[in-house]
């Protein structure tokens, strides 16, 4: 799984570049107050967010990584809500509402194929195998 790093970081490393040079670097006030250890513990925690991205899809798959996503987003909206004390509007909270729920029904749909394909994988597939055992 690391070797996908090896692949997807230098390109994301180049996007990133480019769209510093045209979006931040222009508004950047200089001299900057970011010291190396600032930028070496940022590397280190990108890198080790990519590795682990890189071993959740390989365990489960990209759309757990996407689900995980959606939960974390109204996760770190409730706790602004908290936090900030920010307001929702009602048509956000349907929203919200609506996606926990996608969630919650993919979630109950997954676990029912889970022991339902356990079952069909115990039952002998031809006479020959079942013979055997």
């Amino acid at each position: 799984p690391l070797t996908s790093i090896l692949y997807f970081a230098p390109i994301c490393a180049l996007f990133n570049f480019t769209a510093f040079l045209f979006i931040e670097y222009p508004i950047m006030k200089f001299p900057l107050q970011i010291t190396f250890p600032t930028l070496l513990l940022n590397g280190i925690n990108a890198f080790a967010l990519n590795v682990a991205v890189v071993f959740l899809i390989g365990a489960t798959s990209s759309l757990v990584l996407t689900l995980s996503g959606i939960f974390k987003d109204i996760l770190l909206i409730v706790a602004s809500m908290i936090v900030f004390q920010t307001s929702l509007t009602w048509i956000q909270a349907i929203g919200y509402g609506i996606a926990l729920v996608g969630l919650y029904k993919y979630k109950t749909k997954d676990m029912k194929k889970g022991p339902e394909k356990a079952k069909h994988e115990a039952i002998p597939q031809d006479n020959e195998e079942a013979g055997r055992k």
